[in-house]
């Protein structure tokens, strides 16, 4: 499926300057250590071309990743195996 056939269109995909000054958080005005997620419909596009979620490109403290792994094994995970996953995820947002 054609990714502007998923909600996405030619008019809510282009946005010019005087949105940024409307609230519009974009790839390049947004604060990678959040709290506010990317809502610019031409970012979002973006985005989904490149399989991301907007939370992907945040900074994740090491509570975010234990949150992440909460009913898995992020207590019994080795402390090295723990900073290789951390390293991994911040690669992959980068």
């Amino acid at each position: 499926m054609d990714t502007l056939e998923k909600g996405f269109t030619e008019e809510n995909v282009n946005h010019s300057d005087s949105d940024i000054k409307e609230g519009l958080i974009t790839i390049e005005n947004f604060s990678e250590n959040g709290p506010q997620l990317i809502n610019s419909p031409r970012s979002l596009f973006a985005c989904e071309i490149h399989g991301l979620k907007p939370s992907d490109l945040l900074v994740k403290k090491r509570e975010d990743i234990q949150r992440m792994l909460k009913d898995k094994l992020s207590n019994k995970i080795p402390e090295e195996a723990f900073k290789q996953l951390s390293k991994a995820i911040e690669l992959k947002r980068v």
